[in-house]
């Protein structure tokens, strides 16, 4: 059954002015749009509820940020997080212990214990890449028996007492000059 003449005519009609007036009726929804964008997803969350769809956790919009703004900043969030998580689980493993301490002085700062190599070499070993080095101790591919966890402090030192690096040889006059001691 065709529909009647003045509905064909209609929709013609309506094609037209869209078509005549597309530009207009874009820029105004994209105002719109804009303007009204908290409701509009407040509104869309509530039909997704009561249509018993799942509904993601909305980005807090009153803050201020875009959405690709918030999630930026949520990601870098979540990598640190990760490579925390990555660096004590190294740290547990190479020390054997829950809670990772310095073999020199007992300093179980998380954020300036080291993985030292006793033998040197830890440039080699890692090849620039820290993450590799840590991934490969922890999928157990590179044995741990050759390494032990210092502070930063007790590292340095440690290299200077083995010869990885060297003093000055005026270094002690130096330091009792400067340092009145």
């Amino acid at each position: 059954m065709s529909e009647p003449d003045f509905v064909e005519r209609a929709r013609e009609y309506q094609r037209a002015y869209y078509l005549a007036n597309r530009e207009k009726r874009i820029a105004y929804q994209r105002e719109y749009h804009a303007k009204n964008k908290p409701s509009i997803q407040i509104a869309k969350r509530e039909a997704r509820i009561a249509a018993g769809l799942p509904v993601k956790e909305a980005p807090p919009l009153a803050s201020g940020l875009s959405v690709k703004e918030y999630n930026k900043l949520h990601h870098a969030e979540r990598r640190s997080v990760w490579l925390l998580e990555e660096r004590i689980l190294c740290l547990q493993k190479v020390s054997g212990c829950k809670k990772p301490v310095c073999v020199s002085c007992g300093c179980d700062d998380i954020f300036v214990l080291a993985i030292n190599h006793k033998d040197g070499g830890g440039r080699k070993d890692h090849d620039g890449n820290p993450r590799r080095f840590r991934l490969r101790i922890l999928s157990g591919e590179r044995p741990v028996d050759d390494l032990d966890v210092r502070c930063q402090n007790c590292n340095i030192r440690y290299e200077y007492e083995r010869g990885y690096r060297k003093m000055p040889r005026a270094a002690s006059e130096l330091i009792e000059k400067m340092t009145g001691g």
